[in-house]
């Protein structure tokens, strides 16, 4: 039994690399590395144009499929987001406050958001008051 090669899950497998490409090209804009920069644009329309290209190749009730699956691929990427923005915050924090704890003076910034320190930015923009 032989497997066919192009599948509407390859093709959505392919949209969502194209979709965390892109989601990380601004990290490579901002930080000044253009060489990292060019070669994810060249990976980007290298996997895109394969994607385009399997979509071409696909039956009618291939691309039928397809609809579903890239809703799923958004709803999946949705709370992927929410994991990582909603997560990672309440890691590190826990993560600071534990390492802080040892020292029995915990430094946190005025805003409540940071357990910085002391070591976040200049008195101006934060100032910082022990617990």
């Amino acid at each position: 039994m032989q497997q066919t090669v192009y599948s509407p899950k390859r093709v959505s497998v392919a949209v969502g690399l194209c979709i965390v490409m892109l989601a990380a090209l601004p990290r490579y804009m901002v930080g000044g590395h253009e060489t990292r920069q060019t070669l994810l644009l060249m990976a980007l329309v290298l996997v895109a144009g394969a994607a385009a290209f399997q979509w071409r190749m696909l039956s009618q009730e291939a691309r039928q499929a397809l609809p579903a699956l890239i809703k799923r691929l958004a709803i999946m990427l949705v709370l992927g987001a929410l994991v990582m923005g909603l997560g990672t915050p309440c890691l590190l924090i826990g993560l600071a406050g534990r390492s802080l704890s040892l020292t029995r003076r915990r430094v946190v910034c005025c805003c409540m958001r940071f357990p910085c320190g002391g070591l976040r930015g200049s008195n101006d923009f934060c100032t910082f008051k022990p617990l």
